[in-house]
Formats: structure tokens, C-alpha cells, sequence
């Protein structure tokens, strides 16, 4: 099976780097060759203790730490993740600590895209309600919190009322796995959310479950949607390895999502690929736009958090870095090393998050992030900017008495800089996942904007009768 990433190769300088590295390493080797020699017995005998007692502590996994100490005997699909504690103290407790969300927008430790800080997300740029006027997330769009926070966002927001169908709880709750084994994929989407709170259980956050087998602790798929994703790819999740499975595990939730039919059947537009150009034809072949902008009557789709289409973009991808070495840092106990289960931001703890990999001072990994962002954040500006003028030429067309159909191209070249804007501007790194990228859709879209805004004040009158 290829990497974990699901498309591109490893860059060509990658390559070379690694052959200039081993060459250095070589010559090392041989000036210390008569070094090695004498220490090699000692070294081997201390590595073959620190070996067992790495084995009889744990290890780097959940799996092999529970296994030492495994105190109690959890039920399949457990979905209360305080069940776990007694086997996962400590990853527990760091699960639990994401539902403390702090405002982190003047810390200068996690810097102003924090990710978890709650804000509402339409009032980071003008006019942003008026792009998104007509749609679901116009209602409401905020940070959602912590994973811990997950199920009581989902039931305070104000998008599509209380009865929301059983999909919307599809990433929100670690009692979905076992729903799904219980009830089966078609009575679960069948389902409403009051129906699944009353009757079937349905209480606990984004947690253990979700991502751990109860028997073992080892990483599980638990969302069909993910395994039908990638078996259309080409994929055996089967026979994923367990660094392909630290970014697989976080695709199942952070991904572009399509729901299907009237039974909102969750689904991942991978049919031709995670690329954005991939996503864009996915929304293209859809009969039915999610709504149409007001003003214009453009036709519009919303791209869901697309985290892992932009990751698998990036210079992280292509090196085999995965979501959770970033997001979950390993740091030692004693003998053992653990993932930090308080998922955040890597600036919270940019030492253990970027360090294994990078050599530079923890303040200059902060900067670098930083400087990525802030230059995405000034081009997701210019073209909330541009699609807001072209907005304003669109209605300016229909006011003097535009044909409709004279708006066409307009609503062509306004789709495509939206979607484009929408991938940048809803994926959670501000950017950083895939700098390049994030640069070259926000290009575009601020080409298509102001190619719209000239085809809006071309459109020529309607005919007379």
C-alpha cells in the first residue's frame, strides 16, 4: 500500500535530501567506528533493558498501555469515555480537558487561530453574512469547542432547528459507532436527534470510542462513510498501518462531506480524488446547489471542514507526518511515552509538537506558523473584498434591468471563486496545512471574483417585448 496520503508521491528534493543525509551519516560512521566498537556491548545490553521495561511500561500506544494495567473490562463500543479512565488515567483526564476552551485570541502562546477559541466565524471579515446569506450557516457559525464540547455545540446550534436528522450527530458523538452497530446505517440515518437522545441513548461527546477499540485500545475506523471513502480510492483499510491510521482516524470527522437523499446519508465526495479541483467536481455533478444566494440567485455548496484535503496537500503529508503526531504530541512518563489527548493547536506545545522534527527555538516554529497565517488571513481578506464587489455589480445589473440569463457567466465565475474561498477559509490551520495551496485557490478566487464582478457589469438589458 502507498503512504498514508492519498495522493502525490514525495517530492523529488525530498529525495535528495535523505541521499545527502545518509552520505553525512556514513562518514560519521566511519570516523566513529572505533568508539562504537567498544561501546556497542554496553549500549546493547542497557537498550535490551530499557526495551523490556519500555515493553512492561506501555509503550508509546493507548493499546499497550492499557494492556499493563488494564483494570477494568470495557463493554464493545463503550461510549462514555470516563468508563476509560481507570485503564487510560491519563489520556482520559487530557480528553477531558478540551472542554475547558479558553479564548486564545491575545495569547500570544497559541497566537490568534487557536482553533478551539469560541468566536463566531462571519464576523472575521465585512459582508461575510451577506456571502453567506441563504444558507444554513448564516443562521449560526461559530468555533465549535473542544471534542468534549462537541454534542452540546451541535445541540445549541441554531442551524436547522432541534430536530436535526441523525446525520448531523454523525462527528459529534462517541455513542455513534455504537449506534450504528445496534440500529445499522439505514435506521440510524432514519432517525431523528430527539428520537436518538430519548430512545436510544444518545449523551456523550466526541470521545475514547471513537477512534479506540474498547477490547484492545488500538486505533479503530468506526465511520462507514471513511471506509466506503476509501475503498473507492483504492484503499484496504484493512490493511492500514498504524501511522496511516494516527491521520485516517481524524479523516473519519475532518473531512468535505456530502449528505445524500432525503435520508441525509453521510458521504465523502472522494470518488475522483481529495484534491480541491476533486471536491469542485463533485459539487458540479449534484443535481441541486445547497441554496442559492439572494441577490444574485447564484447557486451555492458549502465545504465543510475539509482539514484533511488540505493536509494531504502539504509538505507534511508528503513527508509522512501524520495529524496526531502534530495534534497529539507524544511526551514521556517515566519509562513510557503517551499522546497527549488534548487535542489542540501544535503552538500550545510547539516544543514537543514540532521539536521531534525541527531544530529551530520554540519562538522562531511560533513565528513561522504565524507569519504563514497572517498572509492567508490578508488574502482571505482581499477576496471576501472582491466577491463582496462583485456582489454589488451583480445587483447593480439587475437593478438597471440585466436579463437573468445576462448573469449567467456571472454566477459561473462567482461559484468557482466561492468554493475556492470557502475551502481556504473553512479548513482549521488558517492556511498552514498547505501554504502553497491555501495561496493558490485564494489566487484563483480572487481572479474568478473580479472575473464575475466585469461579467456583472457587462450583462447587457433584457429584451423588450
Amino acid at each position: 500500500m502507498p503512504g498514508f496520503r492519498l495522493t502525490e508521491p514525495f517530492p523529488r528534493w525530498h529525495h535528495r535530501v535523505r541521499r545527502e543525509r545518509a552520505a553525512v551519516s556514513r562518514l560519521d560512521t566511519r570516523r566513529n567506528r572505533l568508539l562504537l566498537v567498544f561501546a556497542a556491548a554496553p549500549l546493547g545490553a542497557l537498550a535490551a533493558g530499557l526495551a523490556a521495561l519500555l515493553a512492561a511500561r506501555g509503550g508509546e500506544s493507548p493499546a499497550a498501555a492499557g494492556a499493563a494495567r488494564r483494570a477494568v473490562e470495557l463493554a464493545d463500543f463503550e461510549p462514555d469515555s470516563e468508563a476509560w479512565r481507570p485503564n487510560y488515567p491519563e489520556h482520559v483526564a487530557a480528553w477531558r480537558r478540551t472542554a475547558e476552551t479558553a479564548d486564545h485570541e491575545d495569547d500570544r502562546t497559541h497566537g490568534p487561530f487557536a482553533g478551539s477559541a469560541r468566536r463566531p466565524r462571519l464576523a472575521e471579515f465585512p459582508g461575510l453574512d451577506r456571502l453567506y446569506a441563504g444558507g444554513p450557516f448564516a443562521a449560526a457559525w461559530d468555533e465549535e469547542g473542544g471534542h468534549a464540547l462537541a454534542l452540546r455545540r451541535l445541540e445549541d446550534s441554531r442551524r436547522l432547528g432541534a430536530d436535526k436528522p441523525a446525520a448531523c450527530a454523525g462527528c459529534k458523538s462517541s455513542d455513534v459507532p455504537r449506534l450504528l452497530h445496534r440500529l445499522g446505517p439505514e435506521a440510524f440515518y432514519a432517525a431523528r436527534l430527539p428520537e436518538l437522545r430519548a430512545d436510544h441513548g444518545l449523551a456523550h461527546p466526541v470521545g475514547c470510542a471513537d477512534c479506540h477499540d474498547a477490547a484492545t485500545g488500538d486505533l479503530v475506523l468506526t465511520r462507514p462513510w471513511l471506509l466506503d471513502a476509501l475503498r473507492a480510492r483504492g484503499f484496504d483499510p484493512a490493511a492500514a498501518d498504524r501511522q496511516q491510521l494516527r491521520s485516517w482516524v481524524c479523516a473519519q470527522c475532518h473531512s468535505e462531506y456530502r449528505l445524500r437523499g432525503t435520508e441525509k446519508t453521510i458521504e465523502l465526495p472522494w470518488g475522483r480524488g481529495e484534491r480541491f479541483e476533486d471536491l469542485e467536481a463533485a459539487c458540479a455533478s449534484e443535481p441541486n446547489a445547497e441554496w442559492e444566494q439572494p441577490e444574485t440567485g447564484t447557486p451555492l455548496a458549502k465545504l465543510d471542514h475539509p482539514d484533511f484535503e488540505a493536509w494531504s496537500a502539504g509538505i507534511h503529508a508528503a513527508a509522512g507526518v501524520a495529524c496526531a503526531d502534530c495534534h497529539l504530541p507524544r511526551r514521556r512518563r517515566g519509562a513510557a511515552r503517551i499522546s497527549e489527548h488534548e487535542i489542540r493547536s501544535p503552538l500550545a506545545d510547539p516544543e514537543r509538537a514540532c521539536g521531534p522534527c525541527h531544530e529551530q527555538p520554540v519562538e522562531d516554529l511560533r513565528a513561522a506558523v504565524r507569519e504563514t497565517q497572517e498572509r492567508t488571513t490578508a488574502l482571505l481578506a482581499r477576496t471576501a473584498r472582491a466577491l463582496d464587489d462583485a456582489l454589488d455589480a451583480a445587483t447593480a445589473a439587475r437593478r438597471r434591468g440585466a436579463a437573468d440569463a445576462a448573469l449567467d457567466q456571472f454566477r459561473r465565475l462567482f461559484r468557482r471563486a466561492f468554493l475556492r474561498w470557502d475551502f481556504a477559509f473553512s479548513e482549521n490551520s488558517r492556511g498552514f496545512h498547505a501554504p502553497q495551496e491555501s495561496a493558490r485557490l485564494l489566487g484563483e478566487a480572487l481572479d474568478f471574483a473580479r472575473q464575475a464582478e466585469l461579467a456583472a457589469h457587462a450583462a447587457g438589458p433584457a429584451a423588450r417585448p
